[in-house]
């Protein structure tokens, strides 16, 4: 394997906003050339795999960046002094499922070329489904085959829950 390394030069915000924040960064490469690199800097996320033997649980999301919809596992940002974990279980408790069933299974980086942000996951399983939004295991897995699942997060989330050994996904 091929290390390609990257000296971290300087860096400057040049943008601030309520949600995100966008930093242009100065880099020596390995030959000793300089170059620019865009870093957008986001909260950490986490997202949980909700599991029953009814199914898996997905939230629809309105994108307007799509003009539509999106089904998605259910997530929220890790907020200021708040660990991964207790985010998740904070998720649990609002979507209305068991917390002390949650087991980490991994950390995901959506795009680490320009993106600054973690997304933890974590699996639970309850034993009923309590409300809407659940999906029986053979839709949810036909809808990540034929795309009705379009995001890549929950479509990573899902795969790295299964190599957890979450093996209902």
């Amino acid at each position: 394997m091929m290390a390609h390394r990257e000296t971290f030069v300087q860096g400057e915000t040049v943008y601030q906003g309520p949600r995100f924040s966008l930093r242009h960064d100065v880099v020596e490469l390995e030959d000793g050339r300089r170059s620019g690199r865009e870093v957008i800097q986001l909260p950490d996320r986490v997202m949980l795999v909700a599991l029953s033997p009814q199914g898996g649980l997905l939230c629809r999301f309105q994108r307007p960046a799509l003009d539509s919809e999106s089904w998605e596992l259910p997530q929220q940002t890790v907020e200021a002094g708040e660990s991964p974990w207790q985010a998740a279980c904070r998720l649990a408790q609002t979507l209305g499922l068991p917390q002390g069933e949650i087991k980490a299974v991994g950390c995901l980086r959506p795009s680490p070329a320009i993106l600054q942000q973690a997304i933890h996951v974590f699996a639970l399983r309850a034993q009923t489904a309590p409300g809407e939004g659940w999906v029986a295991l053979p839709q949810l897995r036909q809808a990540m085959v034929s795309g009705a699942i379009g995001d890549l997060r929950t479509m990573a989330a899902l795969g790295l829950a299964r190599a957890a050994g979450w093996q209902e996904v």
